[in-house]
């Protein structure tokens, strides 16, 4: 079964701002980052229950899950989404060091 993946809001926003980041320092950089996201995006597509439940998982009522992504050379980023029927919902992009998120982020 393929899952079919939304960005919510915060989600874009965190990739908009994630990417603008990384191109002003370098575009071949940005470009690897968008190419390990899409690689992860397309990881949740194939089963999302794959992975592991995330930190938040346990300040709310439903099961929020975590995906960790990175480039080769890169820091990790983790992809926190809810998995509703046949949709992933990522909810937010974090970078290394972002704190878990509060229940109100859900």
């Amino acid at each position: 079964m393929s899952y079919e993946v939304l960005f919510l809001k915060r989600a874009q926003g965190d990739l908009e701002a994630i990417a603008g980041h990384l191109q002003m320092h370098s575009s071949a950089g940005a470009a690897r980052w968008l190419q390990a996201l899409e690689g992860a995006v397309e990881r949740l597509a194939e089963n999302p229950l794959q992975f592991a439940l995330a930190p938040e998982s346990c300040q709310t009522r439903v099961a929020v899950r975590n995906l960790s992504f990175k480039t080769p050379r890169g820091r990790p980023y983790r992809l926190v989404y809810v998995v509703s029927d046949n949709q992933v919902k990522i909810v937010r992009i974090l970078g290394w060091g972002h704190d878990v998120l509060a229940p109100d982020e859900f």
